[in-house]
C-alpha cells in the first residue's frame, strides 16, 4: 500500500460513513476538488493538502503514513466534542412564547465525526420518527450549510415550524419528494392519524448554526430545516418499555 492508497481508503470510508458527495467531502476537508482528483490519480499531495486531510480524518499530524504502513489505531480514534442538547423533538407541542430551545441545556461529550462538522442534539419525545427511533433517543444533527448540500429524499431531518397563532414547534421527520416534485415531510409515526406527510408548498429554509451552537433563525419561516440527523444514541429496548424510564427521564407525550 502507498501513502495515497492509505489516504484514499480512509477518505472513502469517511465519505461513505457521512454520506457526502464529492463536493461536500472537499468542503468538509477544506481542500479543492482538483486536489482530490490529483490524489485519486496517484499524485502525492502537497504538505498543506496532506495536513488538511489528516485533520479531517482525525489523525495526528505527527503520524507518518509510510508506504504499506497503516496508522496506529490510537491515531484513528475520533476526538470528542461538546454537543449541545437544545430541546425535545415533538411536532405536536407548540411553544407560543418563543423558540423551543432549552435554556442553559446540557452539553454532552461525543465522538466528533470529523474536525469541522458542527452538531447539536435533541431528545425524541413525540411521535415523529417513532417507527425508526424509540422514545428517549438522542438525535444528533448537523446543519445543511455545513454539509454543503441540499436536502435529499430519505434524509431524516429536524424541522422547526412557525405559526403566527400557535408559535413554534420542533419535530423529527423524513424528507421526501412527491410525484409532482413537491417536498414532503413524513413523520414515520406509529399512530395512523399522524402518519400522513406534510406537503411543502415551497422549498424549506435551511438554518446555519450561530456562534452559540444553536440554529440561527434570521427570518421566521413556516418550515425551517435546522439539521439532518447524522448520529443517534438509543436506549436499550428493555429500558424503553420501562414506565419508570418514561416518567423520570422522558415525561409523557
Amino acid at each position: 500500500m502507498t501513502v495515497m492508497t492509505d489516504l484514499l481508503t480512509l477518505l472513502q470510508q469517511r465519505q461513505e460513513a457521512l454520506g457526502l458527495s464529492e463536493r461536500a467531502l472537499c468542503r468538509a476537508a477544506g481542500v479543492s476538488e482538483q486536489a482530490i482528483k490529483r490524489l485519486r490519480a496517484g499524485h502525492t499531495p502537497n504538505g498543506e493538502t496532506r495536513a488538511k486531510l489528516l485533520a479531517f480524518l482525525g489523525i495526528a499530524p505527527g503520524i507518518a503514513l509510510a508506504p504499506g504502513e497503516r496508522p496506529p489505531l490510537a491515531a484513528l480514534q475520533p476526538t470528542r466534542r461538546a454537543v449541545p442538547v437544545i430541546g425535545e423533538s415533538d411536532a405536536q407541542r407548540w411553544y407560543p412564547s418563543g423558540l423551543p430551545w432549552l435554556p442553559g441545556g446540557e452539553r454532552l461529550m461525543l465522538p466528533a465525526l470529523h474536525s469541522t462538522l458542527p452538531r447539536f442534539a435533541v431528545t425524541r419525545t413525540g411521535a415523529g420518527l417513532d417507527r425508526l427511533y424509540p422514545r428517549g433517543t438522542l438525535l444528533i444533527a448537523a446543519p445543511y450549510p455545513a454539509l454543503g448540500r441540499s436536502p435529499e429524499p430519505g434524509d431524516r431531518v429536524l424541522v422547526l415550524q412557525h405559526d403566527g397563532a400557535r408559535g413554534w414547534a420542533l419535530g423529527a421527520w423524513e424528507y421526501g419528494v412527491g410525484p409532482d416534485g413537491q417536498g414532503l415531510l413524513w413523520p414515520r409515526a406509529l399512530v395512523d392519524e399522524l402518519a400522513q406527510p406534510l406537503v411543502l408548498t415551497e422549498p424549506p429554509a435551511l438554518a446555519p448554526l450561530g456562534l452559540d451552537g444553536l440554529p440561527e433563525i434570521r427570518i421566521p419561516a413556516a418550515i425551517t430545516l435546522i439539521g439532518v440527523i447524522v448520529q443517534t444514541l438509543q436506549p436499550e429496548p428493555w429500558l424503553v418499555d420501562s414506565d419508570r424510564f418514561h416518567e423520570e427521564n422522558v415525561g409523557e407525550d
